[in-house]
């Protein structure tokens, strides 16, 4: 019988995204900061390809949005390049010093009232467009595995935590990108078992571009989502 959202809400009522996620912390040593890029890269692939001819997790995304993930890719990698010119005896780019640990944990940590701001992964993360877009792959990821656990252990909690308090004002660019990672994983999960079955499940990464499902699950249009996320 599928779980409803209320009981599982009533389960985990108490747990924020901080203690569902964590948050690296200082000193940053080169493999800490080369594990917080992998992230963010990640989160980028979702609207920018890593191969060539296969469609990210979301095809249609405007260019603007494109923009910002290719920014985030571009700083990721000039980090692993400075990393890898570093001598071995060298720990850390910056030298351990707290205002630098600070401030480049600082492009990760932004909120809704930094989303203008230069630090691109928050920009990404707090978009009007790449918001929506993640909020509603994320919701149908909830949907379907509440549907179709058996009981509480088969569901990610981090995941169910971050999607409920996703609109929160003090979540961070950090939660809600580990959000969408964790929907992405259990999404990759689920079909694997299902391959692994011999089940052919269809994708949701390629669903209908995110104006015309929102519009046609909702009714709003593209001009009203811009205006309730801008």
């Amino acid at each position: 019988m599928p779980i409803s959202v209320d009981e599982y809400a009533a389960q985990f009522a108490h747990r924020t995204p901080a203690e569902a996620f964590g948050r690296p912390s200082r000193p940053l040593t080169k493999e800490k900061i080369l594990e917080l890029l992998e992230f963010s890269t990640a989160v980028a692939h979702c609207w920018i390809s890593k191969e060539e001819g296969v469609e990210p997790l979301f095809p249609g995304a405007s260019e603007e949005v494109k923009m910002l993930a290719q920014q985030v890719l571009d700083r990721d990698n000039h980090m692993r390049a400075i990393i890898a010119e570093l001598p071995a005896r060298v720990r850390s780019p910056f030298g351990g010093r707290e205002r630098e640990d600070l401030r480049f944990l600082g492009t990760f940590y932004g909120t809704w009232e930094d989303r203008h701001n230069t630090r691109p992964f928050v920009m990404l993360m707090f978009h009007w467009e790449a918001a929506v877009e993640a909020y509603d792959y994320i919701s149908e990821i909830n949907r379907k595995a509440l549907h179709s656990a058996v009981n509480e252990n088969q569901l990610d909690a981090r995941l169910f935590v971050g999607w409920q308090h996703f609109h929160d004002p003090n979540i961070n660019a950090w939660e809600r990108g580990k959000t969408l990672l964790a929907a992405h994983k259990y999404e990759v999960r689920i079909h694997e078992a299902a391959a692994r079955r011999g089940i052919l499940l269809h994708s949701l990464a390629h669903v209908p571009s995110l104006t015309s499902r929102q519009s046609a699950r909702t009714g709003v249009s593209q001009a009203a989502l811009r205006q309730r996320w801008a």
